[in-house]
C-alpha cells in the first residue's frame, strides 16, 4: 500500500484525480488542511465508497459546521481507526462533537 498522508494545497487540485480517485483503493491515511479539500472528499464519498484500506483521517482547521457532517458520514469508512481534528476556535460549545466522536465505535482510542 502506498501512503499519500499529506497532499499539501497546491499539489491537490492537481494531483486529485491521479491520486485520490485512481488510487483510492491503496490509500490508508489521508489529511486535509483546508475546509474545501475536505468538503470535496467527503462529497465524493456519497457516491463512491471504495476507500477500503483508508485507516487513518487528520482535518486540520475544520469548521464546526463541516465537522458536524463528517462525524456523521464517518461510519461510511468502515476501517477508519484513527481520527485526528484540529479546530481553532474556543467559544464553540463542544458537546454535539464529543457526542458524535464517542458514538464512532470503530475508532481505537
Amino acid at each position: 500500500m502506498k501512503d499519500y498522508y499529506t497532499i499539501k494545497d497546491d499539489l491537490f487540485t492537481n494531483n486529485w484525480n491521479e491520486i485520490i480517485l485512481q488510487k483510492r483503493q491503496q490509500i490508508f491515511s489521508i489529511t486535509f488542511y483546508t475546509s474545501s479539500h475536505i468538503n470535496q472528499f467527503f462529497s465524493l464519498l456519497t457516491n463512491d465508497l471504495s476507500f477500503d484500506h483508508l485507516q487513518i483521517l487528520a482535518v486540520w482547521d475544520v469548521r464546526y459546521d463541516l465537522l458536524i457532517p463528517i462525524l456523521i458520514k464517518l461510519p461510511l469508512l468502515h476501517c477508519v481507526q484513527s481520527l485526528t481534528v484540529h479546530m481553532n476556535y474556543s467559544s464553540i460549545n463542544m458537546t454535539k462533537i464529543y457526542q458524535l466522536v464517542f458514538k464512532l465505535t470503530m475508532l481505537k482510542y
